[in-house]
């Protein structure tokens, strides 16, 4: 009985941090376009359409690393790299894509850089 009852807790508790870690990713990724992307945008005279998830061991535009995964992370260090694309069209109608690499230590954020493929530019805002 008691058996139960603990695995019942841990699963609740990797359900609450699995949900946790959606909610913080749902919120950096809102603070970077806010903060960084549409000024960009703007600046380009593109107007934003919407973001989607690269998947969760790809990244986009940036090329392919060999995943490692480690009991602890390097050194103590707490920093994490989220990817993500933007779609965007400007007033002619022509499409954008751009792949955004937003690295980060703890929660905040160190670096954010904008790849095209298309235009083949790479920018750190």
């Amino acid at each position: 009985m008691i058996a139960i009852f603990i695995v019942k807790i841990l699963a609740l508790g990797l359900l609450l941090i699995f949900l946790i870690n959606i909610v913080i990713y749902k919120i950096m990724i809102s603070f970077v376009l806010k903060k960084f992307i549409h000024p960009y945008l703007y600046s380009r005279k593109q107007d934003f359409i919407n973001t989607r998830f690269v998947g969760l061991f790809k990244k986009g535009d940036f090329g392919k690393d060999k995943f490692v995964i480690k009991p602890v992370p390097e050194m103590g260090n707490i920093a994490n790299t989220i990817f993500f694309y933007v779609y965007a069209v400007d007033h002619t109608g022509e499409e954008f894509q751009y792949t955004v690499k937003v690295s980060m230590v703890f929660l905040f954020i160190r670096k954010v850089i904008l790849k095209s493929k298309k235009e083949n530019i790479e920018i750190e805002l």
